[in-house]
């Protein structure tokens, strides 16, 4: 049979050829790889319909994660829980774990090559601990001498890698150093600013996320159900502030607070933020204390949830 043989559809004998035909079923094709091709690089909207995995590092005890950090691509994070600090990487493998008497904070570069760690020893005497990209102990930054009984009490609650040196905040003053441990210059303040534009501030209290440009606010973050009982007590956004991520507990059908987390994803339109998707992070110790953390990557292609004592990832 020729190639240009007709087909006869339907009683008014609609002429359509076999490369018509084959063209088509090839455009379909072309328009479904191009599709899995922008969700996994996430141009599409959201995270679909990925489920998290669930990391606990199940050293026998019941410590709450205290801090979560990753950095630009989320291909390593960084967890505190109770007295180690955790290195896993996205796919939920432990990579490292480094023993700390308690730590306050942890930051990762956004290059994922360096980590810094607080540890607090007692209420007069704390440092922070930097470690490079083999997780080798390469400095120990100290308070200089004088420093205030509240900025020692406070050393280390927030910590920022830079590209050729540390910040380290205390109450009332920021101390930045060198990689080699150097004290470079002490800042009058109580702020620590990573020079990011898109920033967020949490109220759980109201449930409200506001979501700053520059230090200005551009809009706030409603809770997005009646699900959510605590909402805001973390969030965070990606670097181009395109999405922001949010962490509370959930109510129980009786409205009472649970010890089971939840995670809100939400994305941006125009200068509003739409609810994508959430996603639980159940407590695996329902009956004890709990935290709730939310981290995004900076390219907005992980999301981090802390509940109780593990951490789920969402890539």
């Amino acid at each position: 049979m020729h190639l240009q043989s007709v087909f006869l559809l339907s009683k008014g004998k609609m002429k359509v050829t076999s490369n018509e035909i084959f063209a088509f079923i090839l455009s379909l094709l072309l328009a479904s790889i191009l599709f899995l091709l922008m969700k996994r690089t996430n141009l599409i909207e959201g995270f679909s319909d990925n489920q998290p995995i669930k990391v606990d590092p199940n050293d026998g005890t019941q410590n709450l994660v205290s801090q979560i950090s990753t950095g630009r691509n989320g291909n390593l994070f960084v967890m505190q829980s109770g007295t180690f600090t955790y290195i896993y990487n996205r796919n939920g493998t432990m990579e490292h774990k480094i023993p700390m008497e308690y730590s306050q904070s942890v930051a990762m570069n956004d290059e994922e090559t360096m980590v810094a760690i607080s540890n607090q020893i007692s209420s007069s005497k704390t440092n922070v601990k930097v470690y490079d990209s083999n997780w080798n102990h390469i400095a120990t930054l100290v308070p200089p001498q004088n420093t205030s009984p509240d900025d020692i009490s406070d050393y280390g609650k927030q910590i920022y890698i830079k590209d050729n040196s540390v910040d380290v905040l205390g109450r009332n003053n920021l101390f930045t150093y060198d990689f080699s441990g150097k004290l470079l210059k002490t800042t009058n303040t109580s702020v620590l600013n990573t020079g990011k534009r898109f920033t967020v501030e949490t109220n759980s209290s109201n449930g409200t996320v506001k979501v700053l440009d520059n230090g200005n606010t551009i809009t706030t973050i409603q809770k997005p159900s009646s699900k959510e009982g605590q909402f805001g007590v973390s969030a965070d956004i990606s670097d181009d502030g395109n999405t922001v991520v949010v962490a509370g507990n959930i109510l129980n059908n009786q409205k009472h607070a649970t010890f089971d987390g939840m995670i809100s994803i939400f994305t941006k339109k125009g200068n509003t933020y739409t609810f994508d998707r959430s996603f639980n992070t159940p407590n695996p110790n329902p009956g004890g204390m709990t935290t709730y953390k939310a981290k995004i990557s900076g390219n907005g292609s992980v999301v981090l949830g802390g509940a109780g004592q593990v951490t789920y990832v969402l890539t």
